[in-house]
């Protein structure tokens, strides 16, 4: 039985875990792209942020600690929400199959680098609006 779910189930595992890191890249663009519009927007807030005596690392920082909270809130909600859904398809899965999957079925493995994971692609797609922020000229703004 293990040679058949290294036949079958094997490529199955490859080929989702290669479409969760394209939608995780989509993700990633999608957060910079948003940030970066946001950034245009707010200059004149980051701006008063730096008059009122906040630092060129502060803002960095605001913005990267924006990217990464978008981030893992969005992670977060895929996490619940795929749990939930097999949670909800467990019955059906487990007449044919016999394989019991409740809310909490972990995958160790590989759920155990969603957060870290999802931190590096937040602070990522971060760094070009956070260094547009950076730059942001004070007297030009105001």
């Amino acid at each position: 039985i293990f040679a058949l779910l290294q036949i079958y189930i094997e490529p199955v595992q490859w080929a989702l875990l290669i479409l969760t890191l394209l939608v995780c890249v989509v993700s990633a663009v999608s957060i910079l792209v948003s940030i970066y519009n946001s950034m245009n927007e707010r200059t004149r807030d980051i701006a008063v942020m730096r008059a009122l005596g906040a630092s060129r690392d502060t803002v960095l920082a605001v913005i990267l600690c924006e990217s990464c909270l978008i981030a893992v809130c969005g992670g977060l909600l895929g996490w619940v929400g795929g749990h939930a859904i097999a949670a909800l398809a467990s019955p059906m899965i487990e007449g044919r199959t016999g394989v019991k999957i409740s809310f909490l079925s972990i995958h160790y493995p590989n759920e155990l680098w969603i957060i870290p994971s999802l931190v590096v692609i937040g602070v990522l797609a971060g760094l070009i609006p956070a260094f547009v922020a950076y730059r942001t000229d004070v007297s030009k703004s105001l």
